[in-house]
């Protein structure tokens, strides 16, 4: 399943979150293999077809304040 994030304040980091703790359950119990292939803040957006890497674009957001510096 791939996903597109529009909005990455607090709400959206807790999804980035909960979808990197509970991936593997997601894939155990539901078959779901999420893909987070888009992330779109107010000052940019993080777009990759293979799928972004949520600790990064978590890290980018706290320490450059976007996620378009990923």
């Amino acid at each position: 399943m791939n996903i597109v994030v529009a909005g990455f304040g607090t709400v959206g980091q807790n999804l980035a979150q909960l979808l990197l703790t509970h991936r593997e359950f997601l894939r155990k119990a539901y078959g779901l293999v999420v893909k987070v292939v888009a992330v779109v803040d107010s000052k940019g957006a993080a777009v990759s077809q293979r799928g972004l890497d949520l600790d990064l674009v978590l890290r980018c957001k706290r320490e450059h304040g976007t996620v378009a510096k990923v």
